[in-house]
């Protein structure tokens, strides 16, 4: 087969894996030392749509919190305060990416300028983390021709970041998830019924099952966007072609999706394979 070819050489990587790899040096430097064997790396146009919804708006948030403070502690206590109940994964995010940013700078940095510094570098980050994003891969799928996946942030001259998603509805359909989901409904059904026989299935992965079911029904049931974002890993998983490998690292929501597709499933993150 020739070079790069996706049917001998291809690995088709969740959000996840590709968000691995904009976090601290030991964890990113693990996922690119398993993916180097891999010449063709493609992900699913709705990553990033999750990488939109996720990492791009948590930028944006602790970009706006060290405008307005003047300490990292403060900055670190409105992360405490903003994401409390439900929004653990939020939380664990954000202080992911402060310590991703502030990993790289020497330990001899002043308070004051380490919090410029980091201001600095969300603005970078946010400005040309889809470019980075795009770099990461060989390939991005579009079968879901998602409309969330293609908004941009942007910058003003005073520093003000302009990032707004919005909400899709059926109403006003700006994408083509429904006609995918029709296009492949035998292998989200095959998802639904293998999901449906695990009695430990990941209460994750049971949400997206009643998602897909319903969806049975009318498909433009997906068209609202808080819909087709309980789905995410179904679209993602399908939305790969003849890529042979897949890559996440939640093995208790791949591990049904790997097989009912018949790919192999790495998960990066893990010492051993």
């Amino acid at each position: 087969m020739k070079q790069g070819d996706p049917n001998s050489t291809g690995i088709h990587l969740d959000t996840s894996v590709m968000l691995e790899q904009f976090k601290v040096a030991s964890r990113a430097y693990k996922v690119v030392d398993a993916l180097c064997p891999f010449r063709f790396k493609s992900t699913s146009t709705f990553a990033r749509h999750e990488l939109n919804r996720t990492w791009l708006t948590d930028l944006a948030f602790l970009y706006e919190q060290t405008r307005k403070h003047r300490r990292i502690e403060d900055v670190n206590a409105q992360i405490g305060k903003s994401f409390q109940g439900g929004q653990k994964a939020r939380m664990t995010r954000c202080l992911e990416i402060m310590q991703a940013h502030m990993s790289v700078f020497p330990g001899s940095i002043s308070l004051d300028a380490a919090l410029a510094r980091l201001r600095g570098h969300l603005a970078h980050a946010i400005v040309n983390m889809q470019a980075w994003w795009d770099r990461k891969v060989s390939h991005q799928f579009n079968g879901t021709s998602c409309f969330i996946a293609q908004v941009r942030p942007t910058m003003a001259q005073n520093g003000m970041v302009d990032f707004v998603l919005g909400r899709c509805k059926p109403k006003h359909i700006r994408c083509r998830v429904h006609e995918f989901f029709d296009k492949e409904s035998e292998r989200f059904r095959q998802i639904v019924a293998k999901v449906q026989s695990l009695e430990d299935a990941s209460e994750q992965s049971r949400t997206s099952a009643e998602t897909l079911r319903q969806a049975a029904g009318n498909s433009k049931h997906l068209c609202d966007s808080n819909n087709c974002r309980r789905i995410g890993d179904a679209l993602i998983a399908v939305d790969c072609e003849s890529v042979p490998v897949l890559a996440a690292n939640n093995d208790r929501d791949w591990v049904p999706l790997a097989e009912v597709l018949e790919k192999k499933l790495i998960n990066p993150t893990r010492d051993n394979q």
